[in-house]
């Protein structure tokens, strides 16, 4: 039995800055997700008013039972995405001069990306390609499933890109390989 998608947890709010362009960053914990971060607020620098970091946890994971005994704390896979947010936010706000925000989502991850870029507002959705394989496994399913049907504009990094990203907005990119 799967349980409903819980509402996201917003772990702290993006700071706005005196951008236009509001940003939802997909983090998984790849390498590919990382850089594409990077890339991204490099490339759109100044020109970004929110910038927010969102991980992507199974329904079950994200809204285990309340009345669950044996096991009342954060489940580990919750404390995972948690960290990993928390040190994205710190590395590339430190890298940037932003505030970024941080959110826990639950779902299908392309989905529940789509899902909070709608509602919340945000123009772009940027995420990190790192399939080897052919079809949605060349983007990876979650880039692939976002590139076919979201409506909202998304930038897929492939992965291997190396970007110099200086906080200035005028990045320069290259494959690797």
């Amino acid at each position: 039995r799967r349980l409903e998608r819980p509402e996201p947890s917003v772990l702290t709010p993006s700071r706005p800055r005196r951008g236009k362009v509001d940003l939802l960053i997909g983090l998984d914990g790849s390498d590919a997700s990382t850089a594409a971060a990077s890339l991204a607020l490099g490339l759109f620098g100044p020109r970004t008013r929110r910038v927010t970091l969102a991980t992507v946890l199974d329904v079950d994971t994200a809204a285990p039972h309340a009345d669950h005994v044996l096991y009342p704390g954060p489940w580990p896979e919750e404390t995972a995405a948690r960290a990993l947010l928390d040190t994205a936010a710190a590395e590339l706000g430190a890298r940037f001069d932003a505030t970024p925000g941080a959110v826990v989502l639950a779902g299908v991850p392309a989905d529940a990306l789509e899902q909070y870029a709608v509602d919340e507002g945000y123009e772009v959705i940027v995420v990190g390609c790192r399939g080897k394989g052919l079809s949605k496994l060349l983007l990876g399913s979650c880039a692939s499933q976002l590139a076919c049907k979201t409506k909202v504009p998304v930038l897929l990094i492939p992965a291997g890109t190396v970007g110099t990203a200086p906080a200035d907005g005028h990045a320069a990119a290259a494959p690797v390989g």
